[in-house]
């Protein structure tokens, strides 16, 4: 007897597109999942970003502000400094144009003489160096005060302090029974917007 060849199975047509449709189907949804992901990561990514643009701006102002906080508090010492040296300054030219006086005294000398002018206006003006022996009116090394180690000099050298004395003599009023005096003002320059006056009076006696 003869055997009957088994003939291959075709898959009908309407099988086959079910397959073929779940397999898309599948693949669609895969690269779908993927795309969202890929969204998910570049939206993260910019967000990171964001956040790292604003934590350097807030950082850039505070450190922005204590810089000039802290410049402003160097300037505000250094110009305290520079006040009390000249205050100090200006309360020497006084003390110097004093001993100048008591010298005088001691010397024989007219209690005015070198530190005032007693023929009208009655004024003089100029420098005194903290040892001196007279007030200077052409202040021949200049206005400004250098430390030299040990005291402030005059000296044509740069620094920021400087000073003039000005005294102005008032004859004695027989009307008045006022005494004859003078009047020391001591004027200390110490930088830009920075400067410190004195004033005191002098008179004929011990």
């Amino acid at each position: 007897m003869k055997r009957k060849k088994n003939k291959p199975r075709m898959l009908h047509a309407p099988c086959l597109s079910k397959s073929i449709a779940i397999g898309n189907k599948q693949q669609s949804s895969e690269v779908a999942d993927r795309v969202a992901a890929s969204r998910f990561t570049l939206h993260e990514k910019g967000f990171t970003l964001l956040e790292s643009l604003v934590a350097i701006a807030v950082f850039t102002v505070g450190v922005s502000a204590a810089i000039v906080l802290i410049i402003s508090s160097l300037n505000v010492g250094t110009r305290t400094q520079h006040k009390i040296i000249a205050a100090n300054l200006a309360q020497e030219g006084i003390e110097a144009t004093r001993n100048i006086r008591d010298r005088n005294w001691l010397s024989g000398k007219p209690w005015t003489d070198a530190i005032a002018d007693t023929t009208s206006p009655y004024t003089l003006t100029g420098c005194i160096q903290w040892d001196g022996n007279a007030i200077d009116a052409t202040c021949a090394l200049g206005t400004r005060l250098v430390f030299d180690g040990s005291h402030y000099a005059h000296d044509p050298a740069a620094s920021d302090f400087s000073r003039t004395i000005s005294t102005q003599y008032f004859p004695a009023d027989i009307s008045t029974g006022d005494p004859e005096k003078m009047k020391i003002s001591s004027v200390v320059a110490c930088g830009t917007d920075c400067s410190i006056t004195l004033e005191d009076y002098l008179y004929n006696w011990k």
